[in-house]
């Protein structure tokens, strides 16, 4: 059986593992030649795409119509800040920014977190062989005596996708009615992807699809420590015992991906219901547009948990994106180790 649990020490409260990014260079990584371009309200994204790229003196790699941006691309060459200026310039621009890079936490998983220390320390060596102190955990017993969690609650995984035929996993993945009972091929809820029953996939934001099965292993990690199906005598147990995970996909096999596929993805979890967004990846700048997009999770009432960061940080004196974002449902989440 796979492993579905990464650093124990990562474990969060209500059922959310979120593992961060290591520290930023000074220029956050960006895609080559790609920017975010909001467009004014009194211009439409919809309009002739030959027409916004004469106009914005770029090539239209893709739009995103419901919030009135596009992907541009420009020459590698041209210098990022020179384009800022002079898009920023043009009339038709509300918002311009580098098309940023996120990254999942690139410290290594931990090969024998099967120990699960992280919910219940009695002392135990983690992977390193370091005793651990008792009771130094998430407080899990404590939490399942009140409640082991509830399939009316819906948690994104925003990662790179769940394995959606992981024994442990299987019995809690949110499902798409529409999709699962509508005809194959057809996108049956008319949102724009087909067959999206266990999620999305927007790792080729230009071209979603409808399978965000996980090729890395990062999100099947985060997804068993928030809810990998409990007291079913096998495996391991997540936090949340019952509960549906939604798969977004938006990182890539290599654990990388770029701004306009979160911003799909995270309006895509907010559009199909979650309330609980788990966002275990940082990187890039501050960007304008990825705040927008939590603002509106924040207005459909969904809980943006994000981590903090892996490194010795302190995130109020240098930011970290997402987790530093000033919205009322952002959640930042540091870790521990078993001391």
């Amino acid at each position: 059986m796979k492993r579905l649990i990464g650093r124990a020490s990562k474990a969060a409260m209500v059922g959310l593992l979120v593992t961060g990014a290591s520290a930023f260079a000074n220029t956050p990584e960006a895609v080559p030649g790609e920017f975010i371009v909001k467009l004014k309200d009194s211009v439409s994204a919809k309009s002739s795409i030959n027409v916004l790229s004469a106009e914005l003196g770029s090539y239209i790699k893709d739009t995103i119509p419901g919030q009135n941006i596009v992907v541009i691309k420009r020459p590698v060459f041209e210098i990022q800040a020179n384009v800022v200026k002079s898009l920023s310039e043009n009339p038709l621009v509300d918002i311009v920014e580098p098309n940023y890079i996120y990254r999942i936490n690139r410290t290594p998983n931990d090969p024998l977190l099967g120990q699960l220390w992280g919910l219940k320390n009695s002392g135990q060596q983690d992977s390193q062989r370091r005793a651990g102190i008792a009771g130094i955990d998430v407080g899990a017993e404590q939490a399942w005596d009140i409640t082991t969690g509830s399939k009316d609650v819906i948690v994104a995984v925003i990662d790179t996708g769940i394995d959606y035929n992981h024994p442990d996993l299987k019995d809690n993945l949110w499902t798409n009615q529409a999709e699962l009972n509508g005809k194959p091929g057809v996108d049956d809820d008319g949102n724009g992807i087909v067959d999206d029953i266990y999620g999305a996939s927007f790792v080729d934001a230009a071209k979603p699809t409808g399978n965000p099965l996980d090729d890395h292993g990062h999100g099947s990690h985060c997804s068993g420590t928030i809810g990998a199906t409990g007291n079913d005598g096998k495996g391991i147990v997540g936090v949340a015992w019952n509960v549906r995970l939604m798969g977004v996909k938006f990182l890539s096999a290599s654990g990388s991906g770029s701004l306009d596929g979160a911003l799909k993805g995270i309006d895509y979890a907010t559009q199909m219901g979650a309330k609980i967004m788990s966002n275990s990846w940082g990187g890039g700048g501050y960007s304008e547009t990825l705040k927008q997009a939590i603002e509106r999770s924040n207005t459909a009432g969904a809980l943006f948990v994000a981590a903090a960061g892996n490194e010795s940080n302190n995130n109020d004196a240098n930011p970290t994106y997402p987790a530093t974002y000033d919205v009322p449902n952002v959640l930042s989440v540091a870790a521990i180790d078993n001391r």
